[in-house]
């Protein structure tokens, strides 16, 4: 196909990505009709851009490995708190898993009703003891 009737296709936006190669090298090369040196600035430009682009496009990966390794990071971290965390609860006595009748004091279950006796009339011991003004 002659290069007036590709540019003609062009600018009715009827070329594959092949023929708009093939007019990119044509204005490229040097070797370019007179009548058609009003659009090698448009065709160089593309090319330009396209190489620029390349360009960039091949920065990138660098920086998407460092984001994908933070990432990884991250996650890595997250797992391993929550998998101390299950570990932890896991671990805890069956005394802190109390069934039934319990009371909790300072933290721990206790069933035993001697033992709860025991700190109940300790605490209300300290509660009926009249504190003397000169102990202040």
């Amino acid at each position: 196909m002659k290069t007036d009737d590709l540019i003609h296709k062009y600018f009715e936006g009827e070329t594959s990505c092949e023929e708009e190669k093939r007019l990119r090298e044509y204005f490229n090369s040097g070797h370019v009709a007179e009548h058609l040196k009003i659009y090698i600035p448009l065709f160089t430009y593309f090319e330009q851009e396209i190489n620029k682009e390349q360009k960039v496009t091949l920065r990138h990966p660098g920086r998407r490995k460092r984001i994908v390794t933070l990432l990884t990071g991250i996650a890595a971290s997250l797992l391993i708190l929550v998998v101390a965390g299950i570990g932890k609860w896991l671990s805890q006595p069956d005394d802190c898993l109390c069934a039934g009748d319990y009371v909790v004091i300072n933290g721990k279950c206790y069933k035993d009703k001697n033992i709860i006796k025991t700190y109940a009339v300790r605490a209300l011991q300290e509660v009926g003891s009249p504190i003397s003004i000169e102990n202040q």
